[in-house]
């Protein structure tokens, strides 16, 4: 039943089961909390009366009585003098009464609720409960001791009953007042709940409106503030952000890759109605065949591209990172490469021998590959391209040079677009092998997936240089 309530109702059916919790163990720590120190502090102050009081006596002789007289201190006769009791000596205070008694029980002096017979003993040298007519006390006695006060003893008797009055009081006041201030509590935490959650109401609403109009343009409006709803919004805004460019590279990539294969389809099926419609030699059908497998191989090539992009960025491509000799690495590819070129070209080494660092080799090589190749397609013929590898700065940095037409500034911030290529005037091969423009943008998925980044620089007319850089410690 709950789970189909709100989050409001939930947080104020909680926070009150919470509240009526808390006031209960709250009346129960008060009332025991109360009732053991209202018992202790009685216990304290009546040992405190009777020792006090037992200061005040003090046993004289008739000379000294004669002297001190005038005192205006109370005098009884005892044995052959006098017992003198100070004025300060107090009958009855906070509850507490004192008394002076002999050692047959027989009150002296003070007041006390209770009497002992002559037969009871003096025991009660500590603090004890004491049972009488009925009612409950506390009771404490202490032996005079002086010349010519032996069998004389202070004895102080507190009601319990006093503590329970107190106790009584408190807990009258804590029953109406403690459940008064939870009900408040869960009246007040209603409205800040409800308060606090309008935001969300305003998330959910504009959240219906941009899904159910399919308007992805628009966005979460907020107050300004720094609160959790405000930073959900914020990660809703981010996220309608990259969903809309998402779907807006979906559509561009869609658009881009019916543009690609339709030229090699187009191309393939050309020559199959052609050569079913017309007799033809079998040297024009050789020829017909190797037309459609070279398409039928450019389309398996940006198949395979796609696929492998798709897979890095779904993350089912495994990146097994670990320390991997560079610059052996590097140097294994350029060998390779410099056998490929059949332009002139002269591929020069500037690399950095030991360097180490963490990367995945298998896919470090196809940015190394790739960017070498981009420089071939595009470079000047005859021409050089300079491959360096160094470490500075807590970096590894691959540098690809070529002395190549380059790029115009106003196409460097897209060429790592998938599909995008440059005006055909820059590539000096056929558009057969200028490749579908997904060869950097793997370079970047790869580095990017090694937690570096890759840029470019390039002067139309005199080269250009491709800068792959990536962490070189872990």
């Amino acid at each position: 039943m709950i789970r189909n309530l709100s989050i409001k109702k939930k947080i104020t059916i909680w926070f009150s089961l919470s509240m009526i919790f808390i006031v209960g163990i709250m009346m129960g720590l008060i009332f025991a909390i109360s009732q053991s120190v209202f018992s202790t502090d009685i216990q304290t102050q009546l040992v405190n009366q009777v020792n006090t009081n037992a200061e005040e006596i003090e046993y004289l002789n008739s000379l000294e009585l004669k002297e001190e007289y005038e005192t205006g201190d109370h005098f009884l006769e005892f044995e052959n003098g006098y017992l003198e009791i100070d004025d300060d000596f107090c009958h009855y205070v906070n509850g507490i009464y004192t008394c002076l008694v002999d050692s047959e029980n027989n009150l002296i002096y003070g007041e006390s609720p209770i009497r002992l017979t002559r037969d009871q003993v003096f025991t009660h040298l500590k603090v004890e409960p004491l049972k009488y007519q009925g009612e409950s006390y506390y009771i404490f006695e202490r032996p005079l001791q002086g010349d010519n006060l032996d069998g004389l003893w202070v004895r102080g008797v507190a009601s319990r009953r006093e503590g329970t009055h107190l106790l009584s009081s408190i807990m009258r006041y804590a029953t109406w007042l403690l459940p008064a201030l939870a009900l408040f509590s869960v009246l007040m935490g209603y409205l800040i709940t409800r308060r606090s959650f309008a935001p969300a109401e305003q998330i959910i609403a504009a959240a219906e409106s941009i899904t159910g109009g399919n308007d992805l343009s628009r966005r979460i409006t907020l107050p300004d503030g720094r609160n959790e709803f405000n930073t959900l919004a914020d990660s809703y805004n981010r996220m309608f952000d990259r969903l809309e460019a998402s779907f807006q590279r979906e559509k561009q990539f869609t658009s881009d890759v019916s543009h690609e294969l339709r030229t090699p389809a187009s191309v393939i099926l050309t020559q199959c109605e052609f050569s079913l419609e017309m007799d033809q030699t079998p040297e024009e059908y050789r020829e017909a065949l190797e037309v459609i497998q070279q398409q039928g191989l450019k389309m398996k090539d940006l198949i395979s591209q796609l696929l492998f992009i798709s897979r890095l960025e779904q993350g089912r491509e495994p990146l097994q990172i670990a320390a991997c000799n560079l610059s052996s690495l590097v140097t294994e590819i350029c060998a390779e490469q410099s056998q490929i070129s059949d332009r002139g070209m002269t591929l020069l080494q500037n690399i950095q021998p030991g360097l180490i660092a963490p990367a995945d080799p298998r896919l470090f090589s196809r940015v190394v590959t790739n960017l070498i190749s981009n420089a071939y397609k595009y470079g000047r013929p005859g021409g050089h391209i300079t491959v360096s590898l160094a470490e500075a700065d807590g970096l590894v940095r691959l540098q690809i040079c070529d002395d190549g037409i380059g790029i115009a500034a106003e196409h460097l911030p897209k060429i790592f677009d998938r599909f995008y290529q440059v005006d055909a005037a820059r590539t000096s091969d056929d558009s057969a092998e200028a490749g579908a423009g997904l060869g950097l943008a793997m370079v970047r998925e790869i580095t990017e997936l090694h937690g570096g980044q890759v840029r470019a620089e390039s002067t139309p007319g005199e080269g250009s240089t491709f800068t792959v850089t990536i962490p070189a410690h872990l």
